[in-house]
């Protein structure tokens, strides 16, 4: 995969060291909304759950993922950590 031209988004989540290797699978997007939709998953009993709340939780954990992606692209003053570690 070609990833000169890929917005951070749609970068590979797990990137290699090598330029001649292809690598596919999730893009860190992906993986975002994977890890949000785990966590917000956490203590529900997923087989009681209605298609509507299924629903719910998938796009809650889009728009975790979009907002984290955004804030990682565009970093604010006053979320700087670096005086903080």
């Amino acid at each position: 995969m070609k990833t000169a031209n890929l917005e951070n988004k749609d970068l590979p989540a797990f990137a290699c060291a090598s330029e001649n290797y292809q690598q596919d699978g999730l893009t860190k997007r992906e993986y975002f909304i994977a890890m949000a939709m785990q966590g917000l998953c956490v203590g529900k009993k997923i087989g009681e759950l209605k298609q509507g709340e299924c629903v719910d939780v998938a796009e809650a954990a889009v728009l975790i993922a979009d907002a984290l992606i955004y804030e990682i692209d565009n970093p604010s003053p006053s979320h700087h950590m670096g005086d903080k570690i």
